[in-house]
């Protein structure tokens, strides 16, 4: 499996960057076996260029590789970015849950978290976005009904 994971990410680097770059950061993964490492490499790539403007075998092999790091970098920046949401550093938090979510659109707690770091920040137009997204996709739990009365407080 790490075979093809590191066939993939030197595929896919060398496909979206060349020259130095590429060999730079497959070499990094190689070395260390870093999902982290990966991911800024992934999110730099998509910074980079439009994914859905490439082609169909980039498109797929970036696709494969952010899920095959996905439930690891999901966990992790969940577990980050609540500790950093309890430290109350909610900048961080939101940046830290925002990429949990990315890698795991499915866990209720990072998006509920996510809301309430910009609802302590004070943002109210993203954290009314995220409480809606709660309520929307996890009808009927503790979370949804939480999103709900934040919401409710918000649109006041």
């Amino acid at each position: 499996m790490r075979q093809k994971f590191l066939f993939i990410l030197a595929l896919l680097l060398t496909t979206a960057v060349t020259g130095a770059w590429a060999d730079e950061w497959a070499t990094v993964y190689m070395q260390t076996q870093n999902a982290q490492d990966t991911a800024s490499h992934l999110e730099t790539i998509a910074a980079s260029v439009n994914v859905e403007e490439t082609s169909e075998a980039f498109q797929n092999l970036y696709h494969i590789l952010r899920d095959t790091i996905g439930p690891e970098l999901a966990t992790t920046y969940y577990s980050d970015g609540l500790a950093s949401y309890h430290s109350e550093d909610f900048a961080t938090a939101v940046e830290l849950l925002t990429k949990a979510v990315y890698y795991d659109s499915t866990n209720a707690e990072s998006l509920y978290y996510l809301g309430q770091a910009y609802r302590r920040m004070d943002d109210r137009e993203n954290a009314i976005m995220i409480y809606e997204r709660v309520v929307e996709m996890f009808p009927g739990t503790q979370n949804a009904l939480n999103a709900q009365r934040y919401l409710e407080e918000l649109k006041q």
